[in-house]
């Protein structure tokens, strides 16, 4: 980000991040959403009268995971502890 001084041209690092996206065989990903999000941060930035412009982007990292819901485990069953599978409790509870 630069901008124009007395002195010359100040210029200071900003940085910007977006809110990851899951992306699968169903969902692309949106490259509109990224866009639009960065420029809100920019018009944020601009808005509190920093007066900076962007001169220059000179890192942009798109970071990619495999996306692993319950890591470990091929689904989500969770079997019965052993010690209630044994009590094989049958008939309805008196109150």
């Amino acid at each position: 980000m630069v901008r124009e001084v007395d002195s010359g041209i100040s210029r200071v690092m900003a940085y910007f991040v977006t809110t990851p996206q899951t992306v699968n065989e169903g969902q692309d990903v949106d490259l509109e959403a990224i866009v639009a999000n960065l420029n809100f941060q920019l018009e944020n930035w601009n808005g509190r009268g920093s007066g900076f412009v962007v001169d220059r982007i000179t890192r942009f990292v798109i970071s990619v995971v495999k996306y692993r819901p319950l890591h470990g485990s091929n689904s989500s069953f969770i079997s019965t502890p052993t010690f209630i599978e044994r009590k094989k409790v049958h008939g309805e509870r008196k109150k």
